[in-house]
């Protein structure tokens, strides 16, 4: 089919609907991911929480953040 996926290090990643803005944060592969409807994050190969929307991902003090939307309402999402 169509879908998309990142390969990190010569390995390919799970396969998704989209895939986008892949970065590094301390050695861990970080992207934005779609499936369906949904949107999310990746980050060292587990998904995060399944959004409406999200923007890519950022590096704040050495750990993610990423805006995400739920309905009319927008979050501001930070690693502890």
């Amino acid at each position: 089919g169509n879908k998309r996926f990142i390969v990190y290090n010569g390995q390919e990643q799970k396969r998704y609907d989209g895939v986008d803005s892949p970065i590094e944060i301390n050695g861990k592969l970080v992207y934005a991911a779609k499936e369906g409807n949904k949107h999310f994050i990746v980050y060292n190969g587990q998904e995060q929480k399944k959004y409406d929307l999200v923007y890519p991902p950022i590096v704040i003090n050495n750990k993610l953040a990423y805006m995400a939307k739920e309905g009319d309402q927008w979050f501001i999402v930070k690693e502890k």
